[in-house]
């Protein structure tokens, strides 16, 4: 499954920012912007819910049954090397 998420998190632009348990966590627009970076992140979305759904429908897949949820969210973070030096 972090596979799955991180390839077309990767493929649409986007970077890896951390993986929590099953879930994984792209963003965009750092640490270049992108113009289009909300469009990049739901063409993301609708990519990774695609192959999930149909990986879920195939009898013996390790993905069989597999139930997932995306959250999306746009606007200002903080993103770089946070900490002491």
């Amino acid at each position: 499954a972090l596979g799955v998420m991180t390839h077309h998190i990767l493929d649409q632009g986007g970077v890896v920012g951390d993986f929590q348990g099953d879930a994984a966590m792209g963003f965009w627009g750092w640490p270049f912007p992108q113009s289009d970076a909300i469009q990049r992140a739901a063409l993301a979305a609708l990519a990774i819910r695609t192959e999930f759904d149909a990986a879920a429908r195939r009898t013996g897949h390790p993905l069989a049954n597999f139930r997932m949820g995306i959250g999306l969210s746009t606007g200002r973070a903080v993103a770089g090397r946070i900490g002491c030096e």
